[in-house]
């Protein structure tokens, strides 16, 4: 239950101040999902080589965004459906918690780290959580502001093919790397 994509806003004639945004999520089945913004991805700099060129980025976790009559607001968006959000973080306590148990009795290895049960339930939730399948979706967006305001264009749809679904699946297999980054940092920083 994991939307990123990026999202341009206008407004024609006054500031907004957007404090809830808000995806509902609907499969041709009839499936249901409503994801919450999370966060904002900005990017920081381009790092290119010959072979390779990576983007540095800092997710912010925002709880607002002002809109100006003067310029088109482009970002990054990150979304999720709160349930999910919030069993993810009690999975992310346990291995947080864990972790703090390795520790403090003083000699914990990153592999010990990476092939616990804790991180191991950590994995096993996420990639359940998955609900991308092939067929078509409709969304439509909330917006929640103090400011008075008429929302335009927020009904969209799109397909997802099986080769889609397959590449989709595919991000299925960062989640090991992305969590081994995060306990690299902070067994590093313990080390100093």
């Amino acid at each position: 239950p994991i939307l990123n994509t990026n999202l341009a806003f206008d407004t024609k004639k006054q500031e907004i101040v957007i404090s809830s945004l808000k995806i509902n999520v609907e499969h041709e089945s009839g499936e249901k999902h409503i994801l919450s913004w999370y966060g904002i991805v900005q990017p920081i700099a381009e790092v290119r080589s010959e072979e390779n060129s990576f983007q540095t980025q800092k997710v912010q976790s925002v709880l607002t965004i002002k809109l100006n009559p003067k310029e088109v607001e482009e970002k990054f968006f990150q979304f999720q459906e709160d349930e999910y959000h919030d069993r993810k973080a009690i999975y992310e306590e346990k291995v947080a918690k864990h972790l703090f148990y390795l520790q403090e009795k003083g000699n914990y290895s990153l592999d010990e780290c990476l092939k616990s049960d804790e991180m191991m339930e950590l994995y096993s939730y996420i990639k359940q959580a998955f609900i991308w399948k092939q067929g078509s979706y409709k969304i439509s967006f909330e917006i929640q502001s103090n400011d008075k305001f008429k929302l335009k264009d927020n009904h969209y749809t799109f397909v997802f093919s099986s080769i889609d679904i397959e590449e989709l699946e595919k991000n299925k297999g960062l989640i090991e790397y992305f969590y081994e980054e995060q306990i690299k940092a902070i067994i590093i920083k313990d080390c100093k």
